[in-house]
């Protein structure tokens, strides 16, 4: 066998073995090879680009949950994404499914290619788009893990914007766990540009903090006073685990309706 053919069949076998090894890998988390290879990137990419690390106060809760999330930036979905998501080489993967503006879903590329296989749930920014609402609910409540930016936007100022009042609506009816997790040092710019952030060197930090204990509200009528309160509490669970004060938050009067 010549020496050109045995380094040709070595590097075969490599290349087989790498292979190999990946399709075991995406069998074990049970997630199609395009949602597996997106977690791959994440992980990679904000290790390496953004120094990503996390805090966690508990172990992240199994059967679905509602992952409330400050928004500064771009790039937060990947940064939950990549610390929620378990080592793409070991065991089930969790998949956090975003409300994310329609606007998004339906853009051709990269952006659509990630929303779908992310499995992004749609919302109509008008905040009558009670179908999104309930497909998270469904989504919850069938164990599976749904994340919302509770700012309604990106925020571009300090502390934290009033929330939305779909928050609390789906906390209550879902009944699952409710984790807060506020990412520090995520990438903004002058210009507000969405492609901008995602080549912003930072270092970034995602703390998650305790489930918020909702037992409180079992079997209680779910009327625009208790949204408040939820909203509020909800909030304000959110600014302790990022390490603000909670003083001068501000709580929008909740409607029921959710928004993008």
């Amino acid at each position: 066998m010549s020496p050109d053919l045995s380094g040709f069949l070595i590097v075969l076998l490599f290349a087989a073995t790498a292979v190999g090894v990946v399709a075991a890998a995406i069998r074990r988390t049970g997630a199609c090879w395009k949602t597996w290879m997106l977690v791959a990137i994440a992980k990679t990419y904000g290790g390496l680009f953004f120094g990503l690390r996390y805090r966690q106060h508990s172990p992240f809760p199994p059967g679905g949950a509602l992952i409330l999330v400050n928004h500064r930036s771009p790039v937060d979905p990947l940064f939950i994404l990549a610390t929620t998501a378990r080592d793409p080489f070991r065991g089930p993967m969790t998949v956090i499914e975003f409300l994310t503006a329609t606007e998004y879903t339906r853009i051709p590329g990269a952006i659509g290619f990630i929303c779908k296989y992310m499995r992004s749930i749609p919302v109509d920014r008008d905040g009558e788009d009670m179908e999104s609402a309930k497909v998270a609910l469904r989504r919850m409540r069938a164990g599976f893990t749904v994340g919302i930016f509770p700012e309604g936007r990106i925020n571009f100022g300090p502390g934290l914007l009033p929330p939305i009042g779909g928050v609390a609506w789906l906390a209550l009816k879902a009944g699952r766990p409710v984790v807060p997790a506020y990412i520090h040092g995520a990438p903004q710019v002058a210009s507000k540009s969405m492609v901008a952030p995602f080549l912003t060197k930072r270092r970034v930090q995602v703390d998650y903090g305790p489930p918020v204990d909702l037992s409180a509200y079992d079997g209680v009528r779910v009327t625009p006073a208790i949204l408040s309160d939820v909203s509020r509490m909800l909030m304000e669970k959110l600014a302790e685990t990022g390490g603000l004060r909670t003083g001068g938050l501000k709580v929008a009067q909740p409607d029921g309706r959710v928004s993008a």
